[in-house]
């Protein structure tokens, strides 16, 4: 009992001499600014460790314990793949993270009343969460940066390392979507394979542009197309090839079965094609324009670029709502843990149903990766003016 009157008294007496800097020392924006970031951080941290600990064992580790079982993947190569699916779970719980951490940061605030006591020195709840919007602002640039520079090859090499190790043969070994195979000639794009789904030496719903000069000369687009080690040839099923040569005149051919030569191999494509989340920002965008150009369904790219985009910035609506949330106090940790997890399961309900609806064209591939963000942004902003008229 002692120890937890001296806690309090030791709470107390900190935000008095708060107060006391604040008004002596003539700074009260920079002082208060850095005391209510300080408070986030400790939360903050427990929240990314408490969050990255269950996705990365609920996603990671126990599917790489039983596969690494299954396919006698020796130690050293499944340390490889764990390490590299590292960033790809950080990249997803740093939004939940920081919706945890100002949840819980304003709790502890609102029960020791240290909330209540900067409003009454004449502080707006908006003032109060200006040094955390710059956080969140700071976080999410943060997941932009990993999305941009080592998480798309870390999670490339991770699905490498995965195939090798269950086929150890150069196959697909589980159905993967939207690949995307890019080969240059004289520096200059002359191949770009897009398979909206792949499955060991199968791809499906592909689309083969093939360039001379930077300019599309020919569309090849079939149901389903395979490689024939022996022969090196490609055999595309129920489709069609269109081409636009330089001499103007175009020729369309629809075919059943048809076998191409075309000059990359199973080997080639499965080495170096990539996932949209494989991809920065420019790869991507440069993908779509030339898939755009060429006349064929860019949608479902379109929408994992906005994605790409719009992932981060809810970094900081996550914080935003949860320090509006936790304005009034929580009963326990494990209140706020539950409510973030309702929350989250909520906002990425509306952001699969988002991303179903842009890959299938019925709407926009921006309103489909930005939708979820739309509601959020609007339940935030509500509940910060809430917070700000009535505490």
């Amino acid at each position: 009992m002692r120890i937890f009157t001296s806690l309090r008294r030791y709470k107390i007496s900190r935000f008095i001499f708060l107060k006391e800097q604040i008004f002596l020392m003539g700074s009260r924006t920079r002082l208060l600014s850095r005391y209510l970031i300080l408070e986030f951080l400790a939360p903050f941290f427990f929240s990314l460790l408490l969050m990255s600990s269950i996705m990365i064992t609920g996603f990671v580790l126990f599917n790489l314990m039983e596969q690494s079982v299954q396919y006698q993947i020796p130690f050293e190569l499944a340390l490889k793949i764990f390490i590299n699916r590292i960033p790809e779970m950080l990249y997803y719980t740093l939004p939940m993270a920081s919706l945890l951490g100002s949840m819980l940061a304003f709790s502890r605030l609102s029960g020791d009343g240290e909330l209540l006591s900067l409003r009454m020195l004449g502080l707006s709840f908006y003032q109060i969460l200006s040094p955390l919007a710059l956080s969140g602002l700071v976080l999410a640039i943060a997941t932009l940066l990993m999305g941009e520079t080592f998480m798309p090859s870390s999670i490339y090499q991770a699905r490498q390392l995965l195939n090798f190790a269950q086929t150890h043969r150069l196959e697909i070994s589980s159905q993967q979507a939207h690949l995307v195979y890019r080969e240059l000639k004289d520096h200059q794009l002359h191949y770009l394979l897009y398979a909206a789904q792949a499955e060991k030496n199968h791809l499906f719903r592909v689309a083969l542009l093939i360039f001379e000069k930077d300019k599309a000369q020919a569309l090849l687009e079939a149901e389903e197309a395979s490689f024939n080690s022996q022969s090196g040839d490609w055999t595309f099923l129920v489709g069609e090839m269109k081409e636009w040569p330089s001499s103007g005149v175009y020729r369309s051919l629809k075919f059943k079965q048809m076998s191409y030569t075309f000059q990359p191999s199973l080997k080639s494509v499965l080495e170096h094609s990539r996932q949209p989340m494989e991809m920065n920002l420019n790869e991507l965008s440069e993908t779509i324009q030339n898939m755009k150009t060429a006349g064929q369904n860019s949608l479902p790219l379109a929408v994992r670029w906005h994605q790409k985009i719009a992932l981060p910035v809810t970094s900081l609506l996550f914080l935003l709502l949860g320090a509006a949330l936790g304005a009034r106090t929580l009963s326990s940790k494990m209140q706020g843990f539950g409510l973030s997890l309702l929350i989250i399961f909520v906002y990425y309900l509306f952001f699969s149903a988002g991303t179903a609806l842009g890959d299938s064209g019925q709407i926009s591939a921006c309103l489909g990766a930005w939708g979820a963000n739309g509601l959020l942004l609007i339940i935030t902003v509500y509940l910060v003016w809430f917070r700000n008229k009535w505490g």
